[in-house]
């Protein structure tokens, strides 16, 4: 990730269409899902605990029903330029043991062009940024791109692991 106060922002969703992943369950116990994914997040993505952020928490008792909702934003550094922003947000309630649980699961990947120093400002800079983007760092991003999906798909997996675990022990 680029430190610089302006900056140029290139980003692209892992997925087209959606832009974001949903997936509702029904199993025992869903608020269970806080940990397990907390800790899927650090291996699915390879990213250090430190490197994950929890954005917001919600935790509510009415009576018998329990009311939860989290989210998580960890970013994932590929190279000088570009890095993944990874969301996902947990929400759900449960009865008596029982209830509903739904993963949001948002994947960017962004590319950063410092603009700080007047030469970055200048448009032989930016001509020659707009060339070396485009004809030497575009095929990167492709690759970048795909390994996100794969990222995804792994996190994706093991989720779904998760649930027909807790489905057999039912």
């Amino acid at each position: 990730m680029v430190v610089a106060r302006n900056k140029i922002v290139i980003q692209d969703k892992i997925y087209h269409p959606p832009d974001e992943l949903i997936f509702n369950f029904y199993c025992a116990n869903p608020e269970n899902l806080y940990h397990f994914i907390r800790k899927q997040i650090e291996k699915s993505f390879i990213v250090k605990g430190h490197d994950i952020q929890e954005k917001a928490f919600s935790f509510q008792k009415i009576g018998d029903l329990d009311k939860f909702k989290v989210k998580w934003e960890a970013i994932k550094d590929i190279d000088k330029f570009s890095y993944f922003r990874i969301t996902i947000g947990l929400s759900g309630s449960s009865t008596k043991g029982f209830g509903t649980a739904n993963v949001d699961i948002k994947v960017a990947l962004r590319t950063e062009y410092p603009q700080d120093k007047l030469w970055q400002k200048t448009m032989i800079y930016e001509f020659s940024r707009v060339f070396w983007h485009n004809i030497f760092y575009e095929n990167t991003r492709q690759e970048y791109t795909e390994r996100g999906r794969v990222l995804v798909n792994d996190f994706v997996n093991k989720l779904i692991q998760y649930f027909e675990g807790i489905k057999k022990h039912e």
